[in-house]
């Protein structure tokens, strides 16, 4: 099974899911990168690892601008050989475009890979181009229910569609992210024990005193919709402690702390996957306010260290993953009314039963399944 994928940067889930796939019985798995991890300048170089056994990866550097589009000439060299598949993780890069029209004319079928897809109000030349590209592959890999519809508005076969639980974590990641290996089947009762200890342990590690912590991950970026959440502390309760991490917060959210006297507002920095394990075992809730995520992999994690969701109606993990009032709820985005009533709502739900039905939910999003997926959906067309 000779596979070509091609892929923007080599971001760490990704990695692993290469791996995890070229490690299967006769897989010979190529990537093509556009771009190396030296190039994401907005990201810490603690992020990414570059560990390539199972799999091999090639970098283009090929350049031409064309209109002021970049396209990497060296990906036609590869495109030349015979794989028994093809597959683009997205459609939208222009190297992405040039590479499916040349298929396109040889009659060489190919796949597109979307990790989530939310519809938009396109203009009419836009809803063209989507549509064009989008329609014009043989085959398509969907994170979930949400994808698939946005790839059959633009378009996609649904017959040809082909489901795969999007993850950034291994099986070993859920089985370790409580410091104890459970089984769902054992019931609730014996978890909330466990999680209950988990978490007292790690507030003691990071000297948490408040009865209730809820825990925001992500870059400080409007799009992320923090600026909404923390607008609104001042009217919430003030026994809860409120964590961001990830990035740093302009001069303006700083102002409006100190003047409003907020010492239950903590803004972090980058961590490590190690130290963030202390926040999620800590916390009691995982807030993401975001005003627009195609998907969202923090959400899984959060959910794998059994946390109870709010997010939001243009979040893909949200909407894909948060059962209404089962283990979160989804406000609006970009409406600060709606995420005030539902704050208010689920604080006055059992918490640790969400969280146990995060947990429950999440076992089989996992990169091994993932992997499994596409593995199986090329063995079956191979027979």
């Amino acid at each position: 099974m000779k596979i070509l994928f091609i892929t923007n940067y080599p971001s760490p889930y990704r990695v692993d899911f290469f791996n995890c796939w070229g490690n299967l019985p006769n897989v010979q798995l190529i990537v093509l990168f556009l771009e190396n991890s030296r190039e994401q300048k907005h990201r810490s170089k603690k992020w990414f690892h570059t560990d390539y056994t199972y799999f091999r990866p090639v970098f283009l550097h090929e350049k031409v601008t064309i209109r002021n589009h970049v396209i990497y000439k060296d990906i036609f060299h590869w495109l030349k050989e015979k794989y028994d598949g093809i597959i683009f993780g997205g459609y939208s890069e222009p190297t992405y475009m040039a590479a499916m029209e040349y298929l396109r004319i040889h009659h060489i079928p190919y796949g597109i890979e979307v990790d989530g897809g939310l519809i938009n109000n396109d203009s009419l030349l836009k809803f063209i181009v989507k549509k064009h590209f989008l329609s014009s592959a043989d085959f398509w890999f969907s994170s979930g229910k949400v994808a698939s519809n946005y790839l059959i508005h633009y378009g996609a076969d649904p017959d040809k569609i082909i489901v795969y639980p999007f993850s950034s974590m291994m099986k070993e990641d859920l089985k370790t992210a409580l410091e104890f290996a459970y089984d769902c089947n054992s019931g609730e009762v014996k978890w909330r024990k466990n999680r209950e200890e988990c978490r007292k342990k790690a507030r003691e590690v990071l000297n948490i005193k408040k009865p209730l912590m809820s825990l925001s991950i992500g870059q400080f970026i409007k799009r992320k919709g923090f600026d909404l959440l923390i607008d609104l502390i001042p009217k919430m309760n003030k026994s809860i402690d409120y964590y961001f991490i990830g990035g740093e917060a302009d001069y303006k959210v700083d102002n409006f702390i100190k003047k409003n006297n907020l010492n239950n507002i903590h803004l972090l920095g980058f961590r490590t996957q190690e130290e963030l394990s202390y926040y999620f075992r800590a916390a009691d809730l995982f807030i993401l306010p975001t005003r627009y995520d195609i998907w969202g992999l923090v959400i899984n994690e959060a959910m794998a260290y059994g946390l109870p969701i709010v997010t939001t109606d243009l979040c893909g993990a949200g909407l894909e993953l948060v059962e209404e009032g089962k283990n979160g709820i989804l406000c609006h985005a970009d409406d600060k009314f709606s995420l005030k009533s539902t704050l208010d709502k689920i604080m006055s739900m059992d918490l640790n039963h969400l969280g146990f039905e995060s947990y429950r939910k999440i076992q089989n999003y996992t990169i091994e399944n993932m992997a499994l997926a596409h593995f199986d959906y090329f063995k079956s067309i191979g027979e």
